[in-house]
């Protein structure tokens, strides 16, 4: 199947399930590609709504789509090609994202345990329904061998902590800690700005699920000028890192929270 970059767009879930790339990383990207152009295509799957959505390769279709936003012309000098992967379902659709995440070099140890531990509630899921037949997955391209490597396949979930903590490659306490961590984010008792200070080496896992044990009051408020602050903060985290191209974007995100802090303060005097 033959489809364009332009026919792409992004899915917001597979997105937000890989861990963002290091400015090191985007920087050693786009000098790649200023250098030699795409080497390697965009990844796509034809959803349930029959939309190419990418599975792999954000970051490189950030790059061409910002080569057209600075190009008076509006067309990109080079523009990477795109692989159709022929996948059952969403959940195996996710599967190919985590598989082909947790094969990166440089990613952080808590976003490896978040990854393993998605892929792990995906797999008992998929188990409880005892499907019978996976389906045959078609693989296009030259680089279909690759794929196939990174293709979800049909097993069983791990049943030990020893397994889990291989696959995240940590250590058992290491797995158990940052899976604490993440739950709590999950059910609001930590801010999800904790995950990116254990990333950027700003806190430990070890560190932050000791204080987890000795305060489990650390909650979030759900309301109040915290609450506003951690909004935009996240918004903006999200649009520059994921997309630096979004500035309007972010321009109306900080006068939407700015409009609800001001009705916030009036509520409180």
């Amino acid at each position: 199947m033959s489809v364009s970059i332009r026919e792409c767009q992004v899915d917001q879930e597979f997105r937000d399930a890989i861990p963002c790339a290091s400015i090191d990383e985007r920087t050693d990207l786009q000098v790649s590609i200023d250098k030699f152009g795409y080497l390697s295509p965009i990844i796509a799957w034809k959803n349930e709504r029959g939309e190419f959505v990418i599975l792999d390769g954000h970051n490189r279709w950030e790059s061409w789509r910002a080569s057209i936003a600075c190009n008076s012309t509006g067309l990109a000098a080079s523009e990477p090609a795109v692989v159709v992967l022929d996948l059952p379902s969403r959940e195996d659709a996710m599967l190919f994202v985590i598989n082909s995440q947790l094969g990166r070099r440089n990613i952080a140890d808590i976003d490896r345990i978040a990854l393993v531990s998605k892929r792990e509630e995906i797999l008992r899921r998929k188990a409880k329904g005892s499907q019978s037949a996976a389906g045959k997955q078609t693989m296009l391209g030259k680089f279909s061998d690759v794929l196939l490597a990174l293709a979800p396949k049909a097993g069983k979930p791990i049943n030990t902590r020893k397994e889990l903590a291989d696959e995240a490659n940590v250590g058992e306490h290491t797995y158990d800690a940052g899976k604490a961590i993440l739950d709590a984010v999950a059910n609001g008792q930590l801010l999800p700005e904790i995950v990116e200070d254990i990333r950027n080496g700003n806190e430990t896992i070890h560190g932050v699920a000791k204080s987890l044990k000795a305060k489990p009051a650390r909650k979030a408020k759900s309301s109040g000028w915290q609450t506003i602050v951690s909004g935009f903060t996240a918004a903006v985290r999200k649009f520059i890192k994921r997309d630096p191209q979004r500035r309007a974007e972010i321009a109306a995100e900080l006068r939407r929270l700015a409009d609800e802090f001001e009705v916030d303060q009036k509520a409180a005097a």
